[in-house]
């Protein structure tokens, strides 16, 4: 590390460098910092991390993006992180040049930490058909990356995911993103406040897209149906930027119409996922036309 904060050394072309990474998360980690110090109306002390954020992002960018608005480390993950950290001087630029998985992976986990669980199982194939752990040199028993693909499944998906301008689930935010060949998603999740429930249907033969919330006492959700979901992925998956329709507590309905959305129909063309959560404290069921293809486990 320099004295400007970033990290020194050379660039791998081909993987792209663990500088570029390192940096990357020291500008996410910092606006952190500050929000979360505005939360606790610690103002001082955030002003100072927003100017800190000022000067790494632009170190940043001078570092990393060309002068045409391009990444220098032209990889998924380098492209990925830059869009999902706001560290472009453009935030649409490359946007559609991520695919749903890219973009679903870059998704951080958010650690389970309900009775001190946040096992997952981090390969396809780690529990086989019959039970049975894999014997494979290759099993990983606790990675992180799957539950981030949990965590796309159960936010994106199935609608649920909490808000980062208000913590502790007093708030929280609804937004699924039907895609690909899904037609059907039951989400639920035990938060402080009780049980939060999101199910929703499309039809795709007349675009009829049903949605039932449960929200739980002193708590609200802020309510963003696909039809009113931008184009642009950037902007549909940036919960900053998407406004909603504020509800509170109790069973609300909602209805639209939507057109067949592609945005993740490549993910669901791969092979099958088997995965096994525990102690979640969320169970979240996800129907294609042919197959399911998220089981969750008590």
């Amino acid at each position: 590390m320099n004295s400007t904060g970033l990290q020194s050394g050379s660039e791998d072309s081909e993987k792209g460098s663990k500088g570029n990474v390192a940096d990357a998360y020291l500008v996410h980690v910092t606006s952190n910092f500050a929000k979360f110090h505005r939360l606790l109306n610690k103002l001082d002390v955030a002003g100072k991390y927003e100017a800190e954020v000022l000067r790494l992002r632009s170190l940043f960018q001078d570092r990393y993006i060309t002068p045409a608005g391009n990444s220098m480390a032209n990889t998924q993950t380098r492209i990925t992180m830059a869009i999902c950290f706001s560290l472009y001087r453009n935030s649409e630029k490359k946007s559609r040049e991520v695919t749903a998985a890219a973009k679903a992976l870059s998704r951080l986990p958010d650690v389970p930490r309900h009775d001190g669980r946040n096992d997952s199982l981090g390969t396809l194939d780690s529990m086989l058909p019959d039970g049975i752990i894999n014997p494979g040199r290759m099993t990983n028993s606790n990675h992180y990356a799957f539950a981030v693909v949990a965590g796309w499944l159960h936010g994106a998906v199935g609608g649920i995911a909490p808000m980062a301008s208000v913590p502790g689930w007093k708030a929280f935010r609804v937004k699924p993103i039907p895609a690909g060949n899904l037609t059907r998603a039951e989400t639920s999740f035990e938060g402080p406040y009780g049980w939060i429930e999101c199910k929703w249907t499309w039809l795709p033969g007349t675009g009829l897209f049903r949605m039932s919330l449960l929200v739980p006492p002193n708590s609200s959700a802020l309510v963003t149906l696909p039809s009113e979901l931008s184009d642009d992925p950037v902007q549909s998956y940036n919960d900053d930027e998407i406004e909603g329709s504020s509800v509170g507590s109790g069973l609300h309905t909602f209805k639209c119409y939507l057109q067949l959305r592609l945005v993740a129909e490549s993910l669901f063309r791969q092979r099958e996922p088997r995965v096994s959560l525990y102690g979640w404290g969320m169970a979240t069921e996800v129907y294609p036309d042919a197959q399911r293809v998220l089981a969750t486990r008590g």
